[in-house]
């Protein structure tokens, strides 16, 4: 009789997120400890308002821009693009013909 070994499940931690973003609250914090003579003297409420900052800067208002930039360029390239399909279906077509195929009435 064999016994079944358990069942090793080792969890993968996606930490590419996490380490980005302590290394620009780190920054952010350095930065605002720089200045130490802002109106905020309490230290937790300027960790608090750093921390925010970091968040609305990094996980809300880049990819909303990022996301923004990527649609304008797609939509300014879709017209190249339809451009390079069209003439690759030429190129193909005439490849095939090249070498004794038959053209197909389909496009």
């Amino acid at each position: 009789m064999s016994v079944a070994k358990p069942k090793l499940v080792i969890p993968i931690p996606d930490t590419r997120f996490e380490s980005t973003f302590r290394r620009k609250l780190d920054k952010e914090l350095n930065k605002n400890n720089v200045n130490s003579n802002s109106i905020i003297k309490d230290e937790r409420v300027r960790k608090l308002l750093c921390l925010g900052k970091v968040i609305c800067r990094d996980v809300i208002f880049m990819p909303f821009v990022q996301g923004m930039f990527m649609c304008g360029a797609f939509i300014l390239i879709k017209p190249w693009l339809l451009k390079l399909l069209r003439n690759g279906k030429n190129i193909g077509r005439n490849f095939v013909e090249l070498f004794g195929g038959q053209r197909r009435v389909r496009d």
